[in-house]
């Protein structure tokens, strides 16, 4: 099947929302990621670092969705992320549908890119609130192949997770002198939902680093803590400089 191409526009809402007017055929598949909309190929997630809480440790893409063959994954399998944050980095990826034709490679575009930058090589980041376009477009005579939209919000709230049990770390937690303990910072929306996309902007600090100190870098959605002395110390992360969003606990070291 050749793509079908079509009208494309958009319109700004009160937050920037756009509202994308196509005339084409629809389908729908299970797949890696996102039916386009108009049923051509599939928009892939991929989260750029290992910060990306979205992704398992070690894979770029979302659990239960790392395969090759679309018959294997379940269904009701989430492999695109609902939302992503703000600031949040990440990649997309596009493959067409076995019965498209005629359109060459198609390149990915952003409808707008003051609400998503495209910073090359398939790498996007999120830069403020709302619904933003992604659409590709055919190498062969620059008419649309396929889109799809991504909500972009802000980050409401911060989680602090035990690396190990991926679970809210408790505070007090205790901690044995001399031991390294991993935590991560996962960014939230309003309803607690974890927001895709890898985080620049957070920057972890300890009230005491002769009791707790860290060993690896503040800026960085994951920290490990290293317990010097007895004694309690605050860790506390921020989701940016402001330090408007925060969170934290208590480290008693034994």
């Amino acid at each position: 099947m050749r793509a079908t191409t079509g009208r494309f526009g958009w319109a700004h809402g009160g937050l920037g929302a756009m509202v994308l007017a196509v005339v084409a055929c629809g389908a729908s598949s299970a797949s890696t990621g996102r039916e386009g909309n108009l049923g051509h190929g599939v928009f892939q997630y991929q989260c750029d670092t290992d910060q990306d809480p979205i992704c398992p440790e070690g894979l770029k893409t979302m659990p239960g969705c790392n395969v090759t063959d679309n018959t294997l994954i379940p269904a009701g399998t989430q492999c695109f992320p609902s939302e992503v944050a703000v600031g949040g980095r990440f990649r997309l990826l596009y493959q067409l549908n076995r019965g498209t034709t005629n359109v060459g490679n198609p390149v990915l575009k952003v409808v707008a890119p003051d609400f998503m930058a495209g910073l090359g090589d398939g790498q996007f980041r999120a830069n403020k609130s709302g619904v933003v376009g992604v659409y590709t477009q055919s190498t062969v005579d620059s008419t649309l192949v396929d889109y799809t939209l991504i909500k972009i919000n802000a980050i409401q709230k911060l989680q602090i997770q035990d690396a190990k049990t991926k679970r809210k770390v408790a505070s007090p937690t205790a901690l044995a002198k001399g031991p390294i303990a991993t935590f991560t910072l996962i960014a939230q929306d309003q309803n607690n939902q974890p927001l895709a996309g890898a985080i620049d902007s957070f920057t972890w600090e300890t009230s005491d680093p002769k009791i707790a100190a860290f060993v690896t870098d503040a800026h960085s959605a994951s920290i490990q803590v290293s317990a010097v002395a007895t004694g309690t110390a605050t860790i506390t992360a921020y989701a940016d400089d402001s330090k408007t969003i925060k969170a934290s606990f208590d480290v008693t070291v034994l």
